[in-house]
């Protein structure tokens, strides 16, 4: 059989965008209810250690990866490894990684215990044990997307997402913070159990590139592209680890919560940049798509900038109306928190899909460059403003680094792609148009 006939025939990226964003909408709406149900169980110390320990996952699974996901993604899209040997190559080496990724949690959490919110070794391992799981629904997914198949690429974190939102809740009731811990890990355990079947019934073409070859150049291409997501990651939540060393429980629960809120903000960017990423990477491999793929990187932009317009005073309004109501009246300083927080996160939030078609473009250096230039400067403020001014020192330090990456990261686009950032997150009237024509589409009118 070709490869031809044993692919799925080419979604359009309408479809996919719509897809992504119910996932993205499920997810989002997930997490956000299982901060209000630790925080209701277990107060807002609880939240701090929720949060600590969903950190944990995130940047030792972002580090511990070594950018496969990323390599998958661009080799595939691109026809240069063959989707069988991708997957079986990449599951593999998913759980060596994990494993040593673990290590890496233990010797943190023995060196810096303060910095766990509390959680003894034996919690951090706990864990620490979804790390395994986690990279290998990641490989799953991003496997999936580079073939078009947008429903296995939005399946994993939602599924994640609602599971640990009621495994949590149960844990945290019956087990308090060990609890809760083992039930944020189960979720990834079954989440990875779900992708591996999906990937088992593609039938996945053996068709392409197989052997040391492209895997080498997969994993070479994800360590670059990973660098810099692993370093943006840092940037983001290694202010929940400096805060937890200096105040207490509650204020670093409060902060918490607004990080939780505020990251509404990346529901749209993520989405734009998932779906960028893989197309420009096709674009690019295509002699005749370089056109195409100056349009896609141009509306890519002016969507995101649009998209970030509305957000920001709907989540401004949202927070001031919703965080008392549903987290309670100690959670109140949350909001504060979040006003700080929220001109960062929109910014953030451009800054990625900027960095998705620096990445798409096979460039993903310019993008680690940006990140070893901004994660400094991260580092430097929340050393300096978290020991003097607590949870709104974290807030100003970490709206401010946001800032930083973008403006870096736009110079950055520029080299990549010949075109400033500026006047590309200018909307007109034909993005206001497609959102309309999507809107349309996705209700049947």
């Amino acid at each position: 059989m070709s490869e031809a006939a044993a692919s799925p025939a080419p979604r359009p990226v309408r479809s996919g965008a719509v897809l992504m964003t119910i996932a993205q909408v499920v997810t989002a709406l997930g997490g956000f209810l299982t901060t209000i149900v630790v925080a209701r169980i277990l107060g807002a110390e609880g939240l701090g250690a929720y949060t600590v320990a969903l950190s944990l996952l995130l940047i030792l699974g972002a580090i511990g990866s070594l950018g496969l996901e990323n390599g998958i993604a661009w080799s595939v899209a691109g026809g240069r490894w063959s989707p069988r040997a991708a997957f079986l190559e990449t599951q593999a080496l998913a759980l060596g990684l994990g494993a040593l990724s673990m290590l890496v949690v233990l010797a943190a959490r023995l060196a810096f215990p303060s910095a766990f919110a509390g959680m003894s070794v034996g919690v951090t391992l706990i864990a620490a044990a979804g790390l395994p799981f986690l990279i290998s629904w990641q490989c799953s997914r991003w496997l999936a997307v580079a073939r078009d198949r947008y429903e296995a690429f939005v399946v994993p974190p939602a599924l994640v997402t609602v599971l640990a939102l009621v495994l949590c809740a149960v844990g945290a009731a019956v087990d308090d913070v060990r609890g809760m811990v083992i039930g944020l890990t189960a979720a990834y355990l079954l989440t990875a159990l779900v992708a591996l079947a999906d990937a088992a019934r593609s039938r996945l073409p053996a068709e392409g590139p197989a052997g040391r070859e492209p895997l080498r150049r997969a994993v070479g291409f994800g360590i670059r592209a990973n660098a810099a997501n692993a370093l943006q990651l840092l940037n983001f939540r290694i202010d929940l680890f400096v805060l937890s060393a200096v105040v207490s429980g509650d204020e670093l629960g409060t902060y918490a919560t607004a990080v939780s809120v505020t990251s509404v903000m990346f529901l749209m960017p993520q989405t734009l940049a998932q779906i960028v990423f893989p197309r420009v990477a096709a674009l690019s491999a295509a002699a005749a798509g370089h056109a195409q793929r100056a349009l896609v990187e141009a509306k890519s932009l002016r969507h995101v900038s649009l998209l970030t317009l509305v957000s920001v005073p709907v989540v401004a309004v949202g927070m001031v109306v919703a965080i008392p109501l549903l987290f309670g009246r100690d959670f109140d300083d949350a909001i504060v928190l979040g006003l700080i927080l929220l001109p960062g996160c929109a910014l953030y939030g451009i800054a990625s899909v900027l960095a998705a078609t620096i990445n798409g473009r096979g460039l993903p250096g310019y993008s680690l460059r940006a990140a070893a230039i901004s994660t400094p400067v991260a580092l430097a403020l929340y050393a300096a403003l978290i020991p003097t001014l607590g949870e709104v020192g974290a807030a100003i330090a970490s709206t401010t680094s946001y800032a930083v990456n973008f403006a870096i990261t736009a110079v950055y686009y520029h080299r990549a792609t010949g075109d400033r950032v500026a006047p590309l997150l200018v909307p007109t009237r034909d993005e206001v148009r497609d959102l309309a024509a999507l809107v349309r589409w996705r209700t049947g009118r």
